[in-house]
Parts: structure tokens; C-alpha cells; sequence
């Protein structure tokens, strides 16, 4: 048994998700379990659905439906209901070989760990070495400018939700994924990592071995979206990095990244030839930050047991 709990958040992507759901019933070693925190409004003649209803039926999957669409809240639920002593988050539009499973296995053989991040290839994206030049930073800015798709291991005080592996008990003491963040959910990853990090005493292991391809669909996915950002007054794309700083940062250091920020949506080259566009932007940054201010000032929602 591998001890391990998968638990894979998804909204409107039914399809792909049970693509994903084949490739670990494949696995080399098994998961105790799957999970899927699905957040979709099925039609009730919906194929996937009953797809999905049927590997539910059949025992291969557990399948809990949510009515709101939202990454840290599913990913809470997955956390609570999961059975095992570990537990691995994955983004629903992902791809991965047979030996996925196994990899995770083997780095918790070889390391006491609290949590694994494992490598994430974007379609973009070439594996490959960090550059000398590479600096983790400190504060704030720690490990913010990892590439997760390096090819050797380390420890880091950053991750991403879709290729995670956390210790069920340690994340849960520590708060779980703050619900605070909404809309994109930007840095909430983070967030948990450095939160987990003060309650375990213990950095993230980054498992380059532990690999998937993220798919990167346009479409689904439980990170409410703006089609286009940069044409939008809308907070949802700003706020969470305000409520990051706000949350993760004091002083002077807090105040330069909010800075940065805000100064540094406007000089995309997108606003150089359309420069019309620059007090929408601004609208939208303005409002995430107000946004983010009343989160900070309401305090974070933790994961709640009985969820």
C-alpha cells in the first residue's frame, strides 16, 4: 500500500478528468484511494457524469460534489476526507507516467518530510538544470522565482497545488489552504507552504522525479477566471497577491511588494500599444487591493474539520 490519499480538485472538465482518473488506476503502485472534489453543475443526461457516478459506484474513485467553485476549499475537503497518512494533490488537466506514485513512495522512504512538491512541466516548458545564477532570495521573495520544472532535487519554501504531497495530519494542524483566496486563488499555494513551514519547522522537499505534464486547458478549472485580465477592472487576477503580501510580509518589505505590483501591471507591453487600457488595469488593481485589505482585516478562513 502506498499510503497515499490522491485527491484532485476539478470544475467543468469532466472529460479530461477522467483521462486522469485512468492514469492512476494504471499506476505501478497504487493509491489507497482517489478523490475527486468536483465542483460542476452536471445536466442530469450528462455522459462524464455518469461516468463518473459509475467509478463511484464500482469503488475505483470517491466522488464529492461541491456547489461553488473553489480551489482551496475543495482542496480542504480533500484534505478531510482523505484516509491516508499522506495525501496528493493534482491538477485535474494533467498527464503522467505509471511511475508517479511510485516516485512519491520512494522520497518518503529516503526523507522525513512534511511535504513533496514534485516537478511541473508546463507546455512550454523543457526540463532542464537550474542556472548557476539561481539565488532562493529571503523574506517574501524566498524561492518565488523557483522553476518547478528543474531536474534536480532541493529543499524550497514554495510550491504548486497540482503536483503536491503533503502530510495529512501536519497540513491539517497547520490551518489547511486559506479560503480567503478567491477568484484566481493567486500565491495560495504559497501561502500554505510558508504557513506549514512555521508549524513543521521544515522546508518542502522539491522531487524532480515526482513529474507530470500540466496540460494547461484554456477552459474549466477551479480558479474563477477573467477571459482577459488586462482589459478588466475585475480584482480577481490582483487580489490574491495582495492578500499574500499582506498576510506573508511587514514594512518596508510589504510595502515594496505591493509597489511593485501595482506599478508593474501597467508596464506590460500590452499597455505600450494600448495604452487606453492603463486605467482599466488600474481600476482592477485598485480593487484587489481594497479587496485584500478587508481579507486581511477579517483574518484567514481555515480549513474547518467538519468540512
Amino acid at each position: 500500500m502506498s499510503n497515499i490519499s490522491v485527491v484532485i480538485p476539478s470544475y467543468q472538465r469532466a472529460e479530461i478528468v477522467l483521462d486522469t482518473i485512468a492514469l492512476l488506476l494504471d499506476q505501478v503502485v497504487p493509491a489507497d484511494e482517489i478523490i475527486i472534489v468536483d465542483q460542476t453543475a452536471y445536466a442530469n443526461s450528462d455522459r462524464f457524469a455518469k461516468e463518473l457516478r459509475q467509478l463511484d459506484l464500482d469503488g475505483k474513485i470517491r466522488w464529492i460534489r461541491l456547489d461553488q467553485p473553489s480551489i482551496p476549499h475543495a482542496m480542504n475537503v480533500g484534505l478531510t476526507r482523505a484516509k491516508s497518512d499522506y495525501v496528493l494533490f493534482l491538477d485535474d488537466d494533467s498527464s503522467f507516467k505509471p511511475t508517479l506514485i511510485q516516485a512519491y513512495c520512494d522520497y518518503l522512504d529516503q526523507e522525513d518530510v512534511v511535504a513533496v512538491v514534485g516537478q511541473v512541466v508546463q507546455p512550454y516548458e523543457v526540463p532542464t538544470e537550474l542556472p548557476l545564477s539561481y539565488q532562493a532570495g529571503s523574506g517574501i521573495y524566498r524561492d518565488l522565482s523557483f522553476k518547478f520544472y528543474a531536474t534536480e532535487d532541493r529543499w524550497i519554501h514554495n510550491c504548486m497545488a497540482g503536483n503536491l504531497l503533503v502530510d495529512k495530519h501536519q497540513a491539517q494542524q497547520a490551518g489547511g489552504f486559506d479560503q480567503q483566496f478567491e477568484g484566481v486563488a493567486y500565491r495560495f499555494e504559497t501561502e500554505f507552504c510558508r504557513r506549514l513551514i512555521r508549524h513543521s519547522g521544515q522546508a518542502f522537499l522539491f522531487g524532480s522525479k515526482a513529474s507530470i505534464d500540466h496540460l494547461k486547458l484554456a477552459s474549466g478549472g477551479t480558479r474563477s477566471k477573467v477571459r482577459n485580465f488586462l482589459t478588466s477592472s475585475s480584482p480577481v487576477h490582483s487580489q490574491g497577491d495582495y492578500y499574500f503580501a499582506l498576510r506573508e510580509s511587514q514594512g518596508i518589505e510589504r510595502c515594496k511588494y505591493i509597489a511593485v505590483r501595482f506599478f508593474g501591471s501597467i508596464i506590460a507591453r500590452f499597455y505600450v500599444r494600448n495604452p487606453w487600457w492603463i486605467p482599466v488595469r488600474l481600476v482592477g488593481e485598485m480593487r484587489g487591493l481594497a479587496v485584500a485589505l478587508r481579507k486581511h482585516w477579517q483574518s484567514p478562513i481555515y480549513l474547518i474539520a467538519d468540512e
